[in-house]
């Protein structure tokens, strides 16, 4: 029978101070290098009263995303910060709400919102929380809870009657008409958010459309670095995957060695462009090289040159403060005039000076209905006919997993009218603005709503 053997007297202290110190030193050591989520609710402030101040006028006007990006600009006070929204176009027409993606400011829908306008509809837009102009709080969950209330708050804000219909009925699913309610367009991550606030206030919405829509992704987080940084429950601390995800998509200048983030972390301004001007998987898609002429040099040089000065990675010829811009910027043009703007720089932009940025972005990675929305859809099944737009070279929503996972969770293909581009990637709701608004004012343009089994 075997014995039981104990230390030598002379190990023994040493096993028990091991013993003691062992937790303590674990504990301290986690403090260290997991701190706690903050808990302070204070919103964390954006750009514009961290960087602005700081810019003289010409600077400011030089930005890839100036604060008179639009027309008709206002600061919407909500208990998740200041949020900046956008209203233009005609007051009698049509009511159109854009809700934009996980990355991109409101700027993703400069052609999409002008276009409708110069049909006659009056158009909302807004910066989610941590993006753009709008400030973020980063003791909640970025989830469609957070997203919902701040759509309400957007809505309500208008001078005009946003939430108000005239329907006969005391229903609170009531449908409004096509000229009463409110015809929402969601893209990618603003599509999953814009189905739930749908189901949830059917009486206001009188069409949705979605245009490569979050909401049904079969694998949320395809690779194995995604599904270490973004489950809610992930080892990883807080500042270690703030600070990888800011390198995967292009916020360092310097550059690893490891293969799978090489091109990312790049010393080359135009290798790190085209390796990533984006997270991969993060729904934001590479700089477009099909696009109008020299817009992808331009935001290979633009989006990712280092800088000391803030309005320098705005643009690769920064005017001097006492000196106006020899030309207009792009990006100064309130109208469809002029070339559209540069999103990877404007990207870039908000990683460098929007310190709210990076943590919003993971907890939406963590928290919004990126997939099994399966339930939600059922529920908007009997209440509207959504128009569903997706690409076949999309690399996030494929079209071919997309469409029948949409038709089965809808409950038949009369519950959905898809449009199907060829080409156009993720983006091509910037990229092909025209196409897109032709299909969306031809579905506008007659009734949208499904009622009672009519259409």
């Amino acid at each position: 029978m075997p014995t039981l053997t104990l230390p030598s007297a002379s190990l023994r202290p040493i096993l028990l101070t091991t013993t003691l110190t062992l937790p303590p030193l674990f504990l301290l050591l986690r403090s260290v290098l997991c701190p706690a989520s903050p808990k302070d609710s204070t919103p964390t402030p954006s750009p514009q009263s961290t960087l602005l101040p700081t810019l003289s006028p010409f600077e400011i006007t030089s930005l890839p995303y100036p604060p008179d990006f639009y027309p008709g600009a206002r600061d919407v006070r909500t208990p998740y910060g200041r949020i900046r929204a956008y209203e233009f176009g005609p007051e009698g027409g049509k009511k159109v709400l854009f809700v934009h993606g996980i990355s991109t400011s409101s700027p993703v829908f400069w052609g999409l919102a002008w276009g409708l306008v110069e049909k006659g509809y009056r158009v909302l837009l807004f910066d989610l929380p941590g993006r753009g102009y709008s400030e973020a709080v980063l003791d909640l969950p970025h989830d469609s809870r957070m997203y919902t209330s701040i759509m309400l708050y957007v809505l309500a804000s208008s001078p005009l009657n946003w939430l108000t219909t005239t329907s006969s009925s005391s229903s609170l699913s009531a449908p409004p008409s096509s000229e009463q309610g409110i015809h929402i367009i969601g893209y990618s991550l603003g599509g999953a958010h814009s189905t739930v606030f749908t189901t949830q206030f059917p009486a206001l919405v009188s069409s949705l459309t979605l245009l490569a829509p979050a909401g049904l992704l079969r694998i949320p987080y395809p690779s194995l670095t995604s599904r270490l940084l973004y489950p809610s429950n992930t080892w990883l601390p807080d500042w270690l995957v703030r600070t990888i995800v800011k390198g995967r998509m292009g916020g360092w200048a310097w550059a690893p060695s490891w293969p799978w983030w090489r091109g990312r972390w790049s010393k080359d301004p135009k290798a790190a462009a085209a390796g990533a001007t984006v997270e991969n998987h993060g729904y934001i898609s590479p700089v477009p090289t099909s696009e109008p002429e020299g817009l992808a040099e331009e935001a290979a040089t633009s989006a990712t040159s280092p800088s000391s000065s803030p309005a320098a990675t705005a643009t690769a010829t920064a005017p001097a403060r006492d000196q106006p811009p020899p030309h207009p910027h792009p990006q100064q043009q309130r109208s469809r005039t002029g070339p559209p703007p540069n999103i990877p720089a404007i990207i870039a932009h908000q990683l460098q000076h929007h310190t709210a940025f990076i943590p919003s972005f993971i907890s939406s990675m963590r928290h919004a209905p990126l997939s099994s929305q399966t339930t939600t859809y059922a529920l908007l099944a009997p209440l509207l006919k959504p128009l569903i737009i997706v690409s076949t070279t999309d690399p996030i929503v494929k079209a071919a997993e997309y469409v029948p996972d949409a038709t089965a969770a809808l409950g038949g293909p009369e519950h959905l009218e898809v449009r199907v581009l060829e080409g156009g990637g993720h983006e091509f709701a910037f990229t092909r603005a025209e196409e897109v608004v032709a299909l969306i004012s031809s579905r506008l343009a007659v009734r949208t709503r499904a009622v009672l089994g009519s259409d």
